[in-house]
């Protein structure tokens, strides 16, 4: 007998999960990326974001981003599907700014860029699915330069950084 799907699941942020490497595997890379992304670690990039998966489901995922203040996430692309929802803070998506109650769709495979504002950035993701790859794109020195430069000025700030409520 098939079990039966449930009606209805109740998840609360205190139990979730960090998303694990598994869930998000970087597929692979150009060299740029792969050194400007190593530099950027080296730096202290990992202390500037917690990554949560919130549900997840046969069909439909849901993750939650807190990207502390000019976090520069580097050009990439997902192998699913996403809708992103800002719930605080602001973003720089390639031009444009976008803010709390705004937010964007992405095809698979589609590469983008953001900067977390001033303030931070608290985000939503849903996919129809945890698991997918990420491919980092390749990217100027001077990109590189930039993004190091920016985890280096941030990183004792990200450090003090008091989390807000669903990312502690």
């Amino acid at each position: 007998m098939a079990s039966k799907k449930p009606k209805m699941q109740i998840y609360r942020a205190k139990e979730c999960r960090h998303m694990t490497e598994e869930e998000g595997t970087v597929s692979s890379m150009p060299e740029s990326a792969a050194v400007g992304l190593a530099r950027m670690a080296e730096a202290g990039m990992a202390d500037g974001y917690v990554i949560k998966v919130l549900f997840d489901a046969p069909g439909f995922a849901l993750h939650y981003a807190w990207f502390k203040p000019n976090y520069p996430l580097g050009r990439h692309s997902h192998s699913v599907d996403a809708l992103y929802y800002i719930v605080s803070g602001s973003m720089k998506l390639g031009t444009e700014w976008l803010g709390a109650g705004d937010g964007f769709w992405l095809a698979g495979d589609t590469p983008y860029i953001y900067t977390a504002g001033p303030e931070g950035l608290e985000i939503l993701e849903f996919r129809h699915t945890s698991k997918f790859t990420s491919a980092a794109q390749g990217g100027t020195k001077a990109f590189w330069d930039k993004a190091v430069g920016t985890i280096e000025a941030n990183r004792d700030a990200w450090l003090a950084a008091t989390p807000p409520r669903a990312a502690a």
